[in-house]
C-alpha cells in the first residue's frame, strides 16, 4: 500500500483541522484506491508549518490500521481479478438479428 494523497485543510487560523488521506495498492494490471477525510481533534490541531513528515506518516499509518485499509484494498483487487470477462459468441458479428 502506498499513500498517494496527504492533503491538509486549514482553518482561518492556519491550523490543520482535516487531512484527506488516500492510498493505493497495485497488483500487476489491477489497482485499488481508497480515501478518507480525517478530522484532527481540537487538542491536536496545530499550524500547517508545525507538521513534520513524521507526524504525517504517523497519521496515515494510524488511519490505515484503524480502518483496515490493506484488507479493503486487497479485497477490491481480488474482486477485479475474479470479475467475469465479457466475451462475444464466435461469429456473432456476422449474425443477422
Amino acid at each position: 500500500m502506498k499513500f498517494v494523497r496527504k492533503e491538509p485543510h486549514v482553518n482561518s487560523n492556519n491550523k490543520v483541522i482535516i487531512v484527506k488521506i488516500g492510498a493505493e495498492e497495485v497488483d500487476g494490471d489491477y489497482s485499488a484506491q481508497i480515501e478518507k477525510l480525517c478530522p484532527i481533534a481540537e487538542e491536536e490541531q496545530k499550524s500547517l508549518t508545525d507538521w513534520t513528515e513524521a507526524d504525517v506518516v504517523s497519521l496515515c499509518n494510524s488511519v490505515a490500521v484503524e480502518w483496515d485499509w490493506q484488507t479493503i484494498l486487497n479485497a477490491d483487487i481480488d474482486a477485479q481479478k475474479n470479475k467475469p470477462i465479457a466475451e462475444t459468441f464466435p461469429g456473432e458479428r456476422e449474425w443477422a438479428i
